[in-house]
């Protein structure tokens, strides 16, 4: 129904108006996020027997947004044409749709608890979280339909979780529940504080100077939220370089800036769950806080890193300041009650004015000394200084530069025949990494630490395996005695999904599993053992083999060679450099070592005749080298005719 009266309208039809205008303004995102998540999740965890339900559920969603939709664009067109139009009306219809979206929600993990995994409960549980937080704010302006919707959307969920046999579904219903009660209160509290700013605003002109206070007061808190992290409260990147631009100057002299990077925090957060990870990295910006009372500006840079300009007196004073914060950071962080997480930091330093007089080139110098420092070992602080320099920007130019070469597709596998000298024939090829960037051949012992470094090593990878199989596929298929050898990154092994990589990529090229080995470390061997394990054990059960690369320099692999079940050892080429008397005895306890293991022995690093022959005498007749043949291409291997 239709208000009659033409003339102004009371204080209290233009609050009215405003709020249920408030409310519409926000109603197309919201529908968006809805729509985004009930998608998303019913995708993420398609491919079961809940499938045709899920689609179901989905198009009711969908319908119940197309419906809210219709809603608004009349809403809209009412709104244009009569300034005086029902609100009551539409106030009914928007809730009478909020109430339906969320009565669907709150059905999806109902419906589908039965056969859900944890990810599934939790991802739920975090969505309704998400939907919930956004109705307190977007929905404030009537408060019970916020409240209403809040509730209906967590508390049936969450009681289930809590009167569940499982653990952890009891603590995640209590989360829950606890969340909606949080949330439902907030909801409460930005009702009343949005009817006030809505009253004010229409309130008469003797409010006028208080409303404006209200509005500047609200614009500085707007501002303050605007500079700084939303999680650690510390300043965020723009506020930093915003603020630091004008601290520089004459009356300045010699300050000091930290770069702080945390090592293992990755692994921290995806192991323990990003929560957990929140919680953590809120700690260490309160220690960083603790620590650094007298230091300027304090920034939380992005991700796991953090920057400090502070006061400085002297390189070693500096240095202690560092390792000291280091140390404090590397203490424990407790999760729960039962467990703790270990993370430590590495940090890079640079001093205002000897490293630079712009800030840009301050940040990047201590940054250049933080991965320095990385690279040589973590859990330290450096200074840049001059020497670092022309290795550093090199390296952050292949870092940049293979970002997209990754993309192009510009890296390339060459293949070095290994040879058994008994048969005189090929036993394996090795697949080799080549780069040619602007016509510099890039070693792969260059490139290959700086894709681990910065994370680029899982994609280049898995891109330079697939190629491989394709390109030795034929070859190894046609000969019953050649295998494909494969060398795997420490961080490829440490991927939980790595194994996953593997398969599909077999599957997809058609390569058979029984012809590929693939070549580990000895470091690898020491670190994370168990994940490993589990990944070479499911490969090891299609048929595929398991090497160890440059066996002899590690120093944990005696005492896991029973537990990996390696297949074969290809000897460091260091022993076979030095093949005397020495290497000699080592050789042939190695020797000795594989008959008790079962496994066979590769000897690489072969230039010389001398070299080969005394390998022979001790009874290692497979072979690779330059005395034998150099990396090429495979047209060029399927060329070779070996001399019996």
């Amino acid at each position: 129904m239709k208000n009659h009266h033409t003339g102004p309208l009371s204080q209290h039809e233009n609050i009215d108006r405003e709020q249920i205008s408030v409310l519409y303004s926000g109603l197309f995102s919201g529908l968006v996020v809805s729509l985004i998540s009930a998608i998303g999740i019913v995708i993420v965890f398609f491919g079961d027997e809940r499938d045709t339900a899920k689609l179901l559920w989905l198009l009711t969603m969908i319908a119940s947004a197309v419906q809210r939709c219709i809603d608004f664009v009349l809403f809209r067109k009412e709104k244009l044409s009569d300034p005086q139009f029902d609100t009551r009306k539409y106030q009914r219809r928007f809730s009478s749709g909020c109430i339906v979206s969320a009565l669907i929600w709150s059905s999806y993990p109902l419906f589908f608890y039965e056969g859900s995994t944890v990810n599934e409960q939790t991802i739920s549980m975090i969505i309704m979280t998400g939907l919930s937080g956004g109705a307190a704010t977007t929905l404030a302006s009537h408060k019970p339909t916020a409240i209403s919707y809040i509730l209906l959307l967590m508390v049936p969920y969450s009681l289930i979780l809590i009167f569940s046999p499982i653990e952890h579904h009891r603590v995640l219903g209590v989360i829950g529940l606890c969340a909606a009660v949080a949330l439902a209160t907030m909801a409460r509290t930005n009702a009343r504080v949005l009817t006030n700013s809505i009253t004010l605003k229409f309130a008469n002109s003797e409010l006028l100077e208080q409303m404006e206070e209200k509005v500047e007061q609200r614009s500085r808190q707007i501002y303050e939220l605007s500079h700084k992290d939303p999680l650690t409260g510390l300043l965020n990147r723009a506020a930093f370089i915003e603020t630091f631009k004008d601290i520089n100057s004459p009356a300045n002299q010699h300050s000091s800036l930290l770069f702080i990077d945390l090592d293992g925090y990755k692994l921290v957060n995806d192991g323990m769950g990003h929560a957990a990870g929140d919680q953590i990295m809120k700690s260490v910006a309160e220690r960083i806080l603790e620590y650094c009372v007298d230091s300027t500006l304090i920034c939380r840079w992005g991700g796991d890193e953090f920057l400090v300009y502070s006061p400085y007196e002297s390189k070693a004073k500096t240095l202690e300041f560092a390792n000291g914060l280091i140390e404090r950071l590397s203490l424990p962080y407790p999760v729960t009650a039962q467990s703790s997480a270990n993370i430590g930091a590495t940090i890079g330093i640079a001093i205002y004015p000897e490293h630079g007089l712009e800030q840009s080139m301050l940040i990047q110098r201590a940054d250049m000394a933080m991965y320095h420092q990385k690279n040589i070992e973590k859990g330290y602080a450096r200074f840049f200084d001059d020497n670092l320099q022309s290795k550093l920007l090199r390296e952050l130019h292949l870092r940049n530069c293979m970002l997209n070469a990754i993309n192009n597709k510009d890296f390339y596998v060459l293949f070095q025949p290994i040879i058994d000298t008994t048969h005189n024939e090929i036993a394996f090829i090795e697949a080799l990494a080549r780069w040619n960037l602007d016509g510099e051949q890039i070693s792969p012992a260059e490139f290959i630490p700086i894709a681990e470094q910065h994370g680029l090593i899982k994609s280049l990878g898995e891109q330079l395996f697939i190629r491989a199989l394709e390109k030795a596929k034929t070859y190894v298929m046609e000969r019953h005695s050649t295998k494909l050898c494969f060398n795997v990154s420490i961080n490829q092994l440490h991927d939980i999904h790595f194994s996953k990589v593997v398969i599909k990529a077999l599957k997809d090229t058609q390569f058979p599993a029984d012809k590929l080995v693939l070549e580990m470390t000895e470091t690898a061997m020491a670190q994370d053992k168990s994940t490993i394990m589990i990944q070479l054990r499911k490969l090891r059960s299609l048929g595929i083999q398991v090497a160890i690369d440059d066996f002899g320099t590690g120093y944990s692999s005696l005492a896991y060679m029973q537990n990996f079940d390696i297949d074969l050892v290809k000897l460091d080429r260091s022993f076979i450099t030095q093949i005397d008397s020495e290497q000699t005895s080592v050789i042939k306890a190695v020797t000795e070592l594989s008959k008790a293991f079962h496994f066979n022995i590769i000897a690489e690093g072969i230039e010389y005749k001398n070299q080969a022959e005394k390998l022979q005498s001790l009874d290692i007749s497979v072979h690779q080298g330059f005395l034998y043949y150099r990396p090429m291409t495979m047209n060029q291997i399927s060329d070779l005719s070996l001399q019996s």
